[in-house]
This record gives structure tokens, C-alpha cells and sequence, in this order.
């Protein structure tokens, strides 16, 4: 399976992850990985949709509320996870430990979810906290 980070999330996080997902069969690419920086997240959306399959993490929670946003992330059909408000206050390394620590579960539930789920992902980490939208 291919997970994709959003724009909200440092590229970093996605190299790191794909090495570490590897083993399993998974692939872990950023964003940027298909367009350049400051791309409109329907635009980005729409780059990554003509590809495989994707489950998108975003540090964007403001694509909840947005309609045309959400609107192309339902049209895409992705499973997206996206990050709690509690992350937006985490420093770099907490982000990065956190991330990892939920990484498990972000792939369980990525690749068993029906596509189009869209889950949040809490900043505090208790499996059983995430729970579809």
C-alpha cells in the first residue's frame, strides 16, 4: 500500500517512514514527492489520485471543514487519516515520535478500512482512540 504525507507534515517524516515500512510491502512518499511546495491540497489531491491506490495522512485538519477540500479527498476515495488539533502544538521530535508510535495502526486500519474512511488520529496514543469520522 501507498501512504502519502500531506504539505503539513516535513518530508523528513515520510523518508523515515518509508524506510521503516519497507519490510512490510509499504511505501511512504510526501506530497512534494509529486508536486512542488504550496500546491492547493485539491490540486494535490488530484496529482496522486491517477496513481495507485493511496492512504493519506494530513496535518490539515481544516480539510474537514473546507468543502471543496473534502469534497475532492471523498471523490479521490483515499482512507485518510488526519491529525488531531492536540499535534499542531508538538515540536518537531514529539511529532516524529508520535507519528511512529501510530504508524502500526495508521497501516492496520489503512489497508482493512473501506475506501473514502477518513479517520482522526489523536495526539495522545491509545489505539482504541481512533475511531472513523
Amino acid at each position: 500500500m501507498r501512504f502519502v504525507l500531506d504539505e503539513n507534515l516535513p518530508p523528513p517524516f515520510a523518508r523515515s517512514l518509508n524506510t521503516l515500512s519497507e519490510r512490510d510491502g509499504n511505501s511512504v512518499a510526501h506530497v512534494r514527492d509529486f508536486v512542488g511546495p504550496a500546491v492547493s491540497d485539491v490540486e494535490w489531491i488530484a496529482a496522486i489520485t491517477t496513481g495507485e491506490q493511496s492512504v493519506v495522512v494530513s496535518g490539515d485538519r481544516r480539510m474537514l471543514t473546507r468543502a471543496h477540500e473534502l469534497q475532492a479527498l471523498r471523490a479521490s476515495g483515499f482512507t485518510t487519516f488526519v491529525l488531531a488539533a492536540g499535534w499542531s502544538g508538538l515540536i518537531f521530535w514529539e511529532k516524529a515520535w508520535l507519528l511512529t508510535r501510530w504508524w502500526p495502526t495508521i497501516i492496520e486500519l489503512g489497508t482493512a478500512a473501506p475506501s473514502g474512511t477518513i479517520f482522526r488520529v489523536p495526539h495522545r496514543h491509545r489505539p482504541t482512540m481512533i475511531r472513523p469520522l
